[in-house]
């Protein structure tokens, strides 16, 4: 058996064809989302962080049932205490949204730098073909942290929806391009006497 000589050889994905437009209203449906989300920085942060606040409250009442029900495993003290936490901090980022904002961008920008440093040091030990975009993406990564790290608490009211935008767009472009590309597949050839 031959191995395929693209990712469109692979079995049934030319059967996708006959459905690329829900994949193109799928991608067009985000970049709107995306753009009103990215134009909308402030409220997305906000309804983002009350939303996690909230996931995070029913995450905690599951856990504290858990617990309950499982009280006689050696595990459920210690499951009775994170759901305790979750309890806490999803009643805190929801009291008080903008400073469970401002956590969340400080957990951002620490990681974009952490993953900076990280991805530029990898580049420069590997030194392999794609080297140079790796360590640039690593720039990029380490510079992104440092601007938002160094505008807050300003850039907490926005951040989080300007990556939820940005994520959105960038995602339904993806799912966009997929579908011209299923598009212009050829057709299934049916076997002969089938």
């Amino acid at each position: 058996m031959n191995a395929p000589t693209t990712p469109y050889d692979l079995p049934g994905m030319k059967s996708l064809r006959a459905n690329w437009g829900w994949f193109l209203a799928l991608g067009i449906l985000l970049m709107v989302l995306g753009a009103v989300a990215f134009s909308a920085a402030f409220a997305t942060s906000v309804v983002a962080a009350v939303l996690f606040g909230a996931m995070l409250l029913v995450g905690g009442i599951s856990q504290i049932i858990h617990a309950v029900f499982a009280r006689k495993w050696w595990g459920s003290v210690i499951q009775l205490a994170v759901g305790i936490l979750y309890l806490v901090f999803g009643w805190l980022i929801i009291k008080h949204p903008f400073a469970g904002l401002e956590a969340i961008t400080m957990i951002i920008a620490a990681f974009l730098l952490a993953s900076g440093v990280l991805r530029m040091a990898l580049a420069i030990q590997s030194r392999g073909e794609s080297w140079f975009w790796m360590a640039l993406s690593g720039v990029i990564n380490v510079l992104l942290g440092l601007i938002i790290w160094d505008q807050l608490p300003e850039s907490s009211l926005v951040v989080l929806g300007l990556f939820i935008g940005l994520e959105m767009i960038f995602n339904g472009a993806s799912w966009i391009m997929i579908s011209l590309a299923v598009r212009n597949l050829p057709e299934e050839e049916t076997p002969a006497g089938a």
